[in-house]
């Protein structure tokens, strides 16, 4: 049976295959998370009497509830498990995103949760940032390097400031967040793991 046909003006932007829904009882067999520029997706199969079947639910990202122009999100996190409920036209979804390495669950749960709010408000979502200062130790690394390069960026900048640091670029490989699959690319590079279709920035 055919998964979900996307409308002819309407594209896939993010997927996942380790989300699971927490609203469905019953096994979730080859499950998908999908976001497009219309509606974000959750599809998965059960075993019947009759073979595998499919289902789907679908939500309009216009039929999301925000609020202080973002989505409303709530979110819950451990070291190995974390997720978000949405709140779609008076209903209630929550996704769960589970990974056997510490933390890394919070990093694929709050890509998530930014790019939905992209999509619906064109904002990042504080959800997400929150999600990514609860990891221990990474926040404030990240705003100790934030400060150094402010300083750095101050004290020698110039004109040609761009070019030197586009030049800078190395070619980097690292671990997918999402299942640890090697990746390759430029420091700064947005890529999508081949695997899992996790997003992430090297």
């Amino acid at each position: 049976m055919p998964g979900y046909m996307p409308f002819p003006n309407e594209t896939v932007t993010l997927t996942s295959h380790c989300a699971r829904c927490k609203n469905i009882d019953g096994e979730q067999n080859n499950a998908k998370l999908m976001l497009t520029n219309m509606r974000l997706v959750y599809e998965w199969s059960s075993k019947t009497r009759m073979g595998d079947e499919l289902s789907c639910l679908s939500y309009p990202l216009n039929e999301l509830a925000t609020q202080k122009d973002e989505i409303r999100a709530d979110c819950q996190a451990s070291d190995y498990e974390t997720s978000f409920k949405l709140h779609p036209a008076g209903e209630e979804v929550s996704f769960v995103f589970r990974s056997p390495e510490k933390n890394a669950s919070r990093k694929v749960a709050a890509a998530w949760l930014d790019a939905i709010n992209m999509a619906v408000t064109g904002t990042k979502s504080s959800a997400a940032m929150a999600l990514r200062r609860s990891v221990p130790g990474l926040e404030m690394l990240a705003g100790a390097l934030k400060d150094t390069f402010d300083v750095v960026k101050t004290t020698f900048a110039s004109p040609n400031t761009n070019q030197r640091s586009a030049s800078a670029r190395k070619a980097i490989t690292a671990k997918c967040i999402g299942c640890r699959a090697p990746l390759s690319g430029w420091t700064g590079m947005t890529v999508q793991c081949k695997y899992c279709d996790t997003v992430q920035t090297l």
